[in-house]
């Protein structure tokens, strides 16, 4: 009685066995892109990413404009712009790393509205005369091609 009960024990055993097998195999194959989309996904790699060298250059210079500005405006407009510029490639960046194309366009218009605030700062700038038009018409154009580029971009995450 006792070895037919182990017997009866063990066969649910081997079953569960079985059945673990089984399911750890569906596990295995997630691991490897299903869809193009899942590959291209895995494929971001920011530093790659021509929206995040261009955001990078226009950081650099909106940093190098506004070491010019007058000191009382440390903590005001160039502490904004500076925020503003530093946002759009890190958010870029914070955005490949997700694990969705979906997430990714997220951080993309986060990115976008930054530029857009960093656009208004900048032409804000220009009317106190902070900033002389041959540079900001220069800047201006770096904002609105970069806007452009990350609106194209976003169309490929969809």
């Amino acid at each position: 009685m006792n070895q037919e009960s182990r017997t009866k024990n063990q066969e649910p055993r081997a079953k569960n066995k079985e059945s673990r097998t089984r399911n750890q195999e569906p596990r295995i194959k997630s691991q490897e892109p299903r869809t193009k989309s899942q590959e291209l996904r895995r494929m971001h790699n920011f530093k790659k990413l021509n929206i995040w060298v261009n955001a990078m250059s226009l950081a650099k210079d909106m940093y190098l404009l506004t070491s010019n500005f007058p000191k009382e405006e440390k903590f005001g407009l160039v502490s904004q712009i500076n925020r503003c510029c530093i946002s759009v490639p890190s958010n870029i960046a914070e955005g490949s790393s997700r694990s969705s194309n979906k997430e990714f366009s997220h951080y993309i218009k986060i990115a976008l509205g930054s530029l857009f605030e960093l656009e208004t700062q900048l032409i804000l700038s220009g009317e106190f005369k902070m900033v002389n038009v041959q540079d900001l018409n220069i800047l201006l154009d770096k904002i609105s091609t970069l806007q452009k580029m990350l609106n194209g971009f976003l169309t490929t995450l969809k």
